[in-house]
């Protein structure tokens, strides 16, 4: 038998493929930009320093100690030294603690009134700075008359809210304390202090005892 041939299978290699390029992929990262942030300037609102050394409040610590008022500024700022007598002087503090206590007028309000401009009643365009009072009579005639139409019209206004007293008549009868005008006023209330004292000294006299001093006192030694 004959042999087989061998016969040489061709190899068929295959080629390999060639590879891929690698392309690099380009991260689109999102830039991060930093916001600026606008923050508001805080603008630091000037306090205004309510003063506290001012002849209302003065006024205020007297009646707040149940003492009628001595201080010389005072007694010029609201009228004290305008009345004839202690009891007028008592009654007019009881006015003021009534604006005060019963109305809920704060003493830096009524200062307010004594200097307010002209027109100005509730005395808002009176500044900072004009607002604390060290000398005497610091609202004039004017300012007194001003603080006096502001209580009447308080005390109209709230009459409700006012504790009955004779402090309250007292005050309808004797505006000539912060008016000028009310002269017959003035005048009654003048002639009720000198006949208040005549009848108190002529009361002392009758209580000296014969022989102890002499029936008529020598006033002028």
């Amino acid at each position: 038998m004959a042999a087989k041939k061998a016969v040489a299978k061709k190899s068929t290699t295959v080629g390999k493929t060639p590879a891929r390029k690698s392309t690099a992929k380009k991260s689109t990262a999102k830039k991060s930009t930093t916001k600026k942030t606008t923050a508001r300037k805080t603008t630091a609102k000037k306090a205004t320093a309510v003063p506290r050394d001012t002849t209302a409040h003065d006024l205020s610590a007297a009646l707040r100690n149940d003492e009628v008022p001595t201080d010389p500024r005072v007694l010029a700022d609201f009228g004290f030294d305008r009345c004839f007598s202690g009891p007028d002087r008592a009654h007019l503090s009881m006015v003021y603690a009534a604006l005060m206590i019963d109305l809920g007028v704060r003493p830096n309000e009524l200062n307010k009134w004594l200097l307010a401009a002209d027109g100005d009643g509730d005395g808002a365009s009176v500044s900072s700075d004009n607002v604390s009072n060290s000398s005497s009579s610091t609202g004039g005639r004017r300012g007194l008359k001003r603080v006096g139409d502001r209580i009447r019209a308080r005390f109209a206004a709230r009459a409700d809210r006012l504790r009955p007293g004779p402090h309250l008549a007292w005050f309808r009868d004797h505006q000539y304390v912060w008016d000028d005008a009310d002269a017959s006023g003035r005048a009654r209330a003048r002639a009720a202090a000198r006949r208040m004292v005549k009848e108190n000294i002529a009361s002392l006299r009758k209580k000296v005892k014969k022989g102890e001093r002499d029936e008529v006192f020598d006033w002028w030694s």
